[in-house]
């Protein structure tokens, strides 16, 4: 990179294009989770793994790759908690639709990352500028993941030992987004 500021435009169009992707990996998930349901085969199976791998991949790479190219944003990091939350959303909305955990998951996402958007919406935010930090909801993020990722591994690679287990781990992961939904209540507003 060049000098403070510049950036690289090539590098900050493959981290956007990392986050809007992943928004395009939903309908792919779920469509291989319905079909995963209806009529278990190998490609729909893989399309799952797929989706997910490829969920995961670029969330871990777009965020380091935008700093790298010197593009934080304020709105591309929106975008990037916005692409999280809609997939996470959607992957456990489709999964307790299946049968496979409760509700509660997807109900967690959708309000904890509705809270932190809500919280950060009186930020303009400008280029180089990037979203506040929040330890504790990142760590729902990772959580929401996994849960997602246990999905994967019951009806993507037929682990049928998890299907009980299933809706306990939903259950304990809503309870975190529900204290953490509690305690950024009762935060300053403007603290995350």
């Amino acid at each position: 990179m060049g000098g403070e500021g510049s950036i690289n435009h090539k590098l900050a169009y493959l981290a956007r294009g990392l986050t809007l992707a992943r928004i395009l990996a939903i309908p792919l998930f779920v469509w291989a989770l319905y079909c995963i349901d209806s009529f278990p085969d190998l490609k729909w199976r893989i399309l799952l793994i797929g989706a997910y791998a490829y969920a995961i991949l670029s969330d871990l790479i777009d965020g380091p790759l935008a700093r790298r190219a010197g593009a934080r944003s304020y709105f591309w990091g929106q975008v990037d908690a916005i692409s999280d939350v809609a997939f996470n959303a959607a992957a456990l909305s489709a999964a307790a639709w299946a049968g496979r955990i409760g509700p509660w998951a997807a109900l967690g996402v959708l309000a904890l990352g509705a809270q932190f958007l809500w919280r950060c919406r009186s930020g303009a935010g400008s280029a180089g500028e990037s979203l506040p930090e929040d330890a504790a909801g990142k760590w729902a993020g990772v959580l929401f993941y996994a849960l997602v990722g246990v999905v994967v591994c019951e009806a993507g690679l037929s682990w049928d030992w998890l299907a009980p287990v299933l809706p306990w781990l939903g259950r304990l992961v809503f309870l975190y987004a529900l204290y953490l939904l509690i305690r950024n209540a009762r935060s300053p507003q403007n603290s995350l």
